[in-house]
């Protein structure tokens, strides 16, 4: 039988998880820079009597662990892990607040970074100092890692750790971002988890053709060629694919509503996207098949002059089950066989099982929480640190859980001008994710 979970004082907690938050958000953090944020990280592990390692393996990456030790009587232990790096905040004259000074305003706390994901960092650091502090010993142990780099791909970062300190992280368990944030559909809200993540594939597209004077038009231009090549493979219409981890996406908010099921047949899935709001519709079209984003063109530099060569870039997210070799094929048939296809980057999708204790405690976490809402699996469309973890065959959902006003476009507001956070709704976060930690580990 597990122990009664230990009581704590959860204003205290959100107190110092707000402080903490405003604190990180104040690091400019991007452009290979997280050494300042890991060490303020660190530092604090310090007083609370965590004794952490502090990583630099390339200049300015910066990544700090620490562990509380447990009696090891529920074995592997937890990982608690976000990134400390934030995107560049754009030219600052369009941000309300500035992107670096925390400021709290209309409710927000408001910078670079306290979404995506210094929310989930600072949440994490609170509950681990606060169980340090009071001395309490898990019966696995918590470790709580702040890592560099996964705004760039992760392996400067926990890639870097996984393959060169891996005892520092040693854990069969983890919870990380991109996840357990709320969605209202057609009035009913649920909870999104992510319990996989689609693979992507970066694809260049080259077109090659004879170079001239702009004044005298070539037939088989490159810039032409590689256009309608680039136009065919955006206007794609992708098969519907979905994976084991969408289909219990769609069949959880189906229960509520039953049209829902339409996103599962090629034949309907443009009439549920109708129904849904611009951002939802997004997403939900995004889980449920492979997309392809021409995203990058390049020829020529000069307006009199048709250049030999026309590249293109284009992004595609697959779907679990789907190969990249598999889908560079079609690619390829896409945009014909006159068109050079390169894989220029690529990694495959993962998807974790919900038959755990730790999916159980997430759940009974948001119920005691939000009991009329639903835990929903989620397949990110995108790519976070996470990956890392399921291939070494741990266990990692996406859960930062926060209930977000109706006003609040949490996906828009990711990597954009002013973005913030809601005070309120972090501080509940806080507690949501705290609960989470004691019932899994205690």
């Amino acid at each position: 039988m597990p122990r009664p979970a230990p009581a704590l004082d959860w204003a205290s907690v959100q107190d110092e998880a707000v402080d903490l938050l405003r604190a990180l958000v104040r690091f400019e953090s991007y452009r290979s820079n997280e050494i300042e944020a890991a060490r303020f990280v660190a530092a604090r592990l310090i007083d609370a009597g965590v004794e952490p390692a502090v990583l630099e393996p390339f200049p300015g990456r910066g990544s700090v662990v620490g562990r509380l030790r447990g009696d090891g009587s529920a074995g592997h232990a937890l990982l608690l892990f976000g990134h400390l790096d934030v995107v560049p905040p754009g030219d600052a004259s369009r941000w309300t607040h500035p992107p670096f000074a925390a400021d709290v305003a209309d409710g927000c706390v408001w910078g670079r970074g306290t979404l995506d994901m210094k929310y989930m960092v600072a949440s994490q650091l609170a509950i681990v100092l606060a169980l340090a502090r009071a001395g309490l010993r898990p019966r696995r142990d918590l470790v709580f890692a702040a890592t560099a780099d996964e705004e760039t791909g992760g392996a400067r970062g926990v890639g870097w750790i996984l393959e060169n300190r891996p005892e520092l992280i040693d854990c069969g368990w983890a919870l990380t971002e991109f996840g357990g944030f709320s969605l209202d559909v057609a009035g009913r809200r649920f909870y999104m988890v992510q319990t996989g993540e689609k693979g992507f594939a970066w694809f260049k597209l080259e077109a090659r053709g004879a170079g001239g004077h702009g004044s005298m038009p070539l037939p088989g231009s490159a810039v032409v060629a590689l256009c309608e090549a680039a136009a065919a493979a955006g206007r794609h219409r992708t098969p519907i694919e979905p994976s084991r981890t969408s289909q219990a996406f769609v069949e959880t908010i189906a229960a509520a509503h039953p049209w829902i099921r339409g996103l599962l047949s090629i034949d309907t899935i443009d009439e549920v996207l109708a129904r849904l709001p611009l951002d939802q519709a997004l997403l939900f079209a995004a889980v449920v098949r492979n997309t392809i984003s021409v995203n990058v063109i390049r020829a020529g530099d000069r307006p009199n002059v048709i250049p030999p060569v026309a590249e293109a870039e284009i992004d595609c997210r697959l779907v679990p089950g789907q190969t990249i070799e598999a889908f560079r094929d079609l690619v390829q048939e896409i945009v014909g066989p006159a068109i050079d296809v390169t894989l220029v980057a690529g990694s495959g999708a993962t998807e974790q099982p919900l038959d755990t204790p730790l999916w159980e405690a997430v759940v009974r976490a948001l119920k005691r929480y939000d009991a009329g809402a639903e835990a929903v699996p989620f397949l990110m469309p995108g790519g976070t640190d996470g990956r890392f973890l399921a291939r070494k065959g741990i266990v990692c959902y996406g859960f930062s859980p926060i209930r977000l006003p109706g006003d609040l476009h949490f996906l828009r507001l990711i990597h954009s001008d002013d973005e913030r956070i809601p005070v309120d709704a972090f501080r509940e976060g806080v507690r949501v994710l705290g609960e989470t930690v004691l019932d899994f580990c205690w």
